[in-house]
């Protein structure tokens, strides 16, 4: 379970997307989406969780995750205010639409429970 969430997992939906910036526009594609969707999400109580990722082996490429109570709540962020603002103004600094993949989560990690010890999570030591 997620902190403050107590149904099962797959009641939630998740959404990975992924932007190919033109080269070396990043930062500013960046720049936009800290500006217009960062405090949309934030202040969405329909994300559980989001992360917004800069890959480390393509540097004209961002990636977020985002983690929703349901199914509704992912299409209601789409008709969010600033989500509109950020597509019209991060389209050409896009090669093209994002790439758009849909998940129904089967097992999230629980971040109420405390973390196991190292020496707990070790593998048996076997005999020579």
């Amino acid at each position: 379970m997620i902190a403050g969430h107590t149904t099962d997992p797959t009641s939630t939906a998740a959404v990975v997307v992924v932007h190919r910036t033109l080269p070396g526009r990043r930062d500013e594609v960046r720049a936009l989406w800290e500006r217009h969707m960062a405090p949309a999400v934030q202040g969405n109580p329909g994300h559980l969780a989001y992360c917004y990722g800069l890959d480390v082996d393509d540097p004209d490429v961002i990636t977020a995750f985002q983690l929703y109570r349901g199914a509704d709540d992912a299409s209601a962020f789409l008709d969010h205010p600033a989500y509109a603002v950020y597509e019209r103004a991060v389209a050409p600094l896009l090669t093209g639409p994002p790439q758009v993949r849909r998940l129904t989560p089967i097992w999230i990690k629980d971040s109420t429970r405390p973390h196991p010890r190292s020496e707990d999570s070790a593998p048996p030591e076997t005999s020579r």
